[in-house]
């Protein structure tokens, strides 16, 4: 390549290059595509395991079983014999929905039979929560980011519901 000069090859003033044959067009810059933080799991990431959930200031501890999208709820201190289990039937970026069941062992059911649902960021709830009828027609919004600091939080008419990853 010895007949060719540098500015046959696009090396020239304010170019930059390694060597006589490396070459760098001016003006090209590397496309550097960050990855969307929404693309997974949102509001329960499958990967951190148990997570806290507090409802009316009880507190449950969810533990998933299989490959998370089941597990089982044991109710922590005040709650403590109020157990059930989890099922997520939904887990997308801005979409997630669980299944819900919490009890006592004679009435596995008699505290929840309950649906939470979220799209984007607006939350409700249909079932029974404590022998009522949640309004599903009402939605609340939920804040956080799911955080020890800062858990995930809904404040729906007479129940406030806050949830965080605890391994």
């Amino acid at each position: 390549m010895g007949d060719i000069d540098s500015s046959e090859r696009g090396i020239g003033p304010g170019a930059r290059a390694t060597d006589a044959g490396a070459a760098v067009q001016k003006g090209l810059q590397p496309t550097v595509v960050p990855a969307d933080p929404r693309s997974g799991p949102k509001y329960w990431p499958p990967e951190k395991g148990a997570h806290r959930v507090i409802l009316k200031g009880y507190k449950f501890d969810f533990q998933p079983t299989g490959d998370g999208s089941n597990g089982t709820v044991e109710g922590r201190y005040f709650a403590s014999g109020h157990n059930g289990t989890y099922s997520i039937t939904r887990n997308e970026a801005g979409s997630f929905q669980m299944i819900v069941k919490i009890g006592t062992p004679k009435q596995p059911v008699e505290d929840m039979n309950a649906i939470l649902s979220i799209a984007g960021s607006d939350a409700k709830v249909s079932g029974v929560i404590q022998g009522a009828t949640a309004d599903s027609s009402k939605t609340a919004r939920v804040s956080g980011n799911g955080t020890n600091d800062n858990p995930f939080k809904v404040q729906f008419p007479g129940a406030d519901l806050e949830w965080y990853p605890i391994r």
